[in-house]
């Protein structure tokens, strides 16, 4: 399934394409998938960002990013985690000299404390997950969790479009489940193959 034709299975469904739904799907996909990146983690939403040999005091923020799982360095030999730290902590360290061994975040990028020298880092991140468009009309939700958009999109429809609040909550509903089904699925998918995901917030 793609775009084309999630669309057209959602209007088939709601059994109206008329201008004003055709013209409010758009929104709707957008408040479905804001939704998604609020309450839905799992392993396809983590992502790596290796930073090579870097100098300096500040990283940009990954455009996708959601949240920081952590950020590992290797410092003589041995790999570690920064430590993160509040703007207020991180201020006393000053201009003093690295090898960075704590982070913090400030605006759109990632202030390393102390600043680093020819130091490499690995950003592990919960990155979005990728907007569906007509120019990308896949991504990886719709490939594994279809039921996830189309009851999504289906409680936006009926509840703001159609103003049918007893198959938009039905379908609300069936869209917060297959969330949580999910979520545990991936869950326990980690327990049982002895992986265990740092969960932070």
């Amino acid at each position: 399934m793609d775009y084309t034709e999630l669309k057209d299975l959602v209007l088939t469904i709601l059994d109206n394409d008329s201008e004003e739904i055709t013209a409010m799907y758009e929104p709707a996909l957008r408040s479905v998938e804001s939704q998604v990146n609020s309450q839905l983690r799992t392993r396809q939403m983590l992502k790596t960002l290796p930073v090579i040999d870097f100098t300096g005091e500040t990283i940009a923020i990954p455009d996708d990013l959601l949240e920081i799982k952590k950020i590992e360095t290797t410092i003589n030999g041995r790999t570690m985690p920064l430590e993160m730290l509040g703007t207020l902590d991180a201020s006393r360290f000053g201009n003093s000299n690295g090898p960075a061994v704590a982070f913090a975040f400030e605006g759109t990028e990632i202030r390393l404390v102390p600043s680093a020298k020819d130091q490499s880092f690995n950003i592990q991140y919960v990155a979005r997950v990728p907007a569906l468009t007509e120019t990308n009309p896949t991504n990886w939700l719709l490939d594994i969790y279809p039921d996830i958009y189309i009851s999504g999109l289906l409680s936006e429809l009926f509840l703001n479009g159609l103003f049918d609040e007893q198959r938009g909550n039905i379908q609300f509903n069936k869209f917060m489940s297959a969330i949580g089904a999910v979520t545990q699925q991936d869950n326990t998918a980690q327990w049982m193959g002895g992986s265990l995901t740092m969960r932070l917030g």
